[in-house]
């Protein structure tokens, strides 16, 4: 029963079923028999959280009754799924008597049964010895240990508060009980930011010099980079954007990826990234789905992004960022989202259905940040790669996790990213952190 309560605490699934092993031997003709008659027949328990334990007993023993009658029409398959749970509980004499000799039987295997864990349990005079048997190929040996930990403090329980419903039983040590305690109370980490783009605005305070984008032989420091950005997001505010406006960004590899995103975001509203080589059909999808206001792309890009929003029926504004912004407003006002307005939108790959838009405000991924970058202790202007599509998750973590921490985030051109021994090069000649950028 205990076994069975174990399971089911680990499990959480309400019917339990365990091969119990039946000696087979209701007839008084069969007991003296030689050879072994025993057999393993399941025995399902239904549990609640509410149920006491005597209701789980008293379910027990009238499930094994009802086994008990018709155990010797049960034919015993081997490699049965219910034989991955087994039980067995044998009863022996203290001694054994014959003419002048006495003995005892200290041990008691067979080689035979078909099982991945069996409770044995041998009952002898005035002791109870029990042992965990287990398929090795399956599981490890401090596994089972810890599998008999929690049996052992299952059993005290049982034993100390038997009138407590099987849900409140214990199955960890106070040690355990213990760390769960300590775990649960530290504190959280709290971003020190309101928004992404604030955290690399005060990143680019203390770092201005320092190189914070590179794309093939192009680079920006913080400084350059966040001057470009504030060019994108005044423009986008003449055109009258706000919090929670969606703003498109269709762009190949290029510096381009990380001017757009953060000049979006100073701008107030949030991105939705596109991957260009998506077809006209999925773009225009996306465009009209996400009820987008503005699209930033490249040149030669355009034409394909207007066959897209011909697509939608709706007049979308284009812009190119390669035209030269040099001379737009610098006295507009910015607009100050907060930590519950969206950062970005991202479209899952639809393999399964329709592709459905995320929407990522920015409390989730400064909670995220404030959590790796606490947890992976980089050492100071880490350099970090990105090789996924910046239109996945992928793309955008490894962004602000190296641009939030004073890092170099290196975009890998697509020729490196689809040769491996091109993009092996590139990460040694660059020092690149690489478990910096699987972590992400």
């Amino acid at each position: 029963m205990i076994n069975s309560l174990l399971l089911w605490r680990l499990i959480d699934k309400r019917e339990i079923a365990i091969a119990t092993c039946f000696d087979n031997r209701n007839y008084a003709e069969l007991k003296p028999v030689i050879g072994l008659l025993a057999k393993y027949i399941p025995i399902s328990i239904k549990l609640e959280e509410n149920l006491k334990l005597f209701q789980v007993l008293t379910q027990l023993d009238r499930e094994i009754d009802e086994v008990n009658q018709w155990q010797e029409y049960f034919v015993d398959a081997p490699n049965n799924p219910f034989l991955d749970f087994t039980f067995e509980f044998n009863s022996q004499p203290n001694k054994y008597h014959t003419n002048n000799l006495t003995f005892t039987i200290q041990n008691l295997s067979a080689c035979i049964d078909s099982f991945q864990v069996k409770l044995a349990c041998w009952h002898s005079h005035n002791s109870l010895t029990i042992q965990l048997h287990y398929n090795a190929n399956l599981f490890k040996q401090v596994d089972i240990q810890r599998l008999g930990y929690e049996f052992e403090t299952l059993l005290e329980s049982v034993i100390d508060n038997p009138q407590t419903s099987i849900d409140q039983l214990n199955i960890l040590s106070p040690q355990e009980q213990q760390l769960l305690i300590e775990f649960n109370q530290i504190k959280p980490l709290i971003p020190p930011y309101q928004c992404l783009h604030h955290w690399f605005e005060a990143q680019m305070k203390n770092t201005p010099n320092r190189v914070a984008v590179i794309y093939e032989h192009e680079q920006l420091t913080y400084q350059e980079l966040n001057n470009k950005a504030g060019q994108i997001a005044n423009y986008l505010l003449s055109l009258g954007v706000k919090p929670e406006t969606i703003i498109a960004l269709c762009v190949e590899r290029s510096l381009d990826i990380v001017i757009g995103i953060l000049g979006i975001l100073k701008a107030g509203a949030a991105y939705l990234p596109l991957e260009p080589n998506l077809p006209i059909e999925a773009l225009s999808f996306r465009l009209q789905d996400a009820q987008v206001s503005i699209i930033l792309t490249q040149k030669h890009l355009q034409t394909k992004i207007e066959s897209s929003v011909n697509a939608t029926q709706n007049k979308i504004p284009i812009i190119s960022l390669d035209n030269d912004l040099q001379s737009t407003l610098t006295s507009l006002h910015h607009h100050t989202p907060n930590s519950h307005n969206l950062a970005y939108v991202i479209y899952t790959s639809g393999s399964t259905g329709q592709p459905k838009g995320v929407a990522i405000e920015h409390r989730q991924i400064l909670n995220y940040l404030s959590g790796v970058l606490a947890k992976l202790k980089l050492p100071e202007a880490a350099s970090f790669a990105t090789v996924s599509t910046f239109a996945a998750d992928l793309g955008n973590t490894s962004i602000f996790g190296a641009l939030c921490s004073g890092g170099c985030l290196h975009i890998i051109a697509e020729s490196k990213t689809t040769d491996p021994i091109a993009l092996a090069d590139y990460f040694s000649v660059s020092k690149l952190f690489l478990l910096t950028y699987l972590l992400y």
